[in-house]
């Protein structure tokens, strides 16, 4: 199973044909997205204030399975303080995502390695 970080759903609204055509070579029912990502989304679109953007949305929960954080918080409290100790603290929005992907187990499909490499054990890929 593959999580799609944020920025993978922005470049697929965007109409990024290379995401489009992973995405439907690995298959829409192998991708999910967190709940996170969804809460990025729509602050862009608050943000945006467009009409557009809360329909891309809804296109987006009706074509991908949205995976909830809540199961993960040990897990994002285990790698927070991992990561603190490191001295390599992530945004708290990317942490949440990541370990998200780290505790279901998904292949993190992100073009943020910056941030979600410091995640121990996590599998990323970049699909751009």
């Amino acid at each position: 199973m593959y999580l799609l970080d944020t920025n993978v759903i922005i470049e697929m609204l965007r109409g990024n044909k290379s995401i489009i055509k992973k995405i439907y070579s690995v298959g829409m029912d192998n991708c999910c997205i967190s709940e996170m990502s969804i809460a990025e989304l729509y602050y862009g679109a608050v943000k945006g204030n467009k009409e557009k953007n809360f329909k891309d949305i809804e296109t987006i929960e009706s074509l991908f399975k949205i995976i909830p954080v809540y199961s993960s918080f040990k897990e994002y409290a285990d790698i927070r303080l991992h990561l603190r100790n490191m001295g390599t603290p992530i945004d708290v929005m990317d942490l949440f995502i990541g370990s998200t992907a780290r505790y279901n187990k998904c292949i993190m499909v992100t073009h943020n390695q910056k941030h979600m490499k410091h995640i121990p054990d996590l599998q990323l890929e970049d699909w751009q």
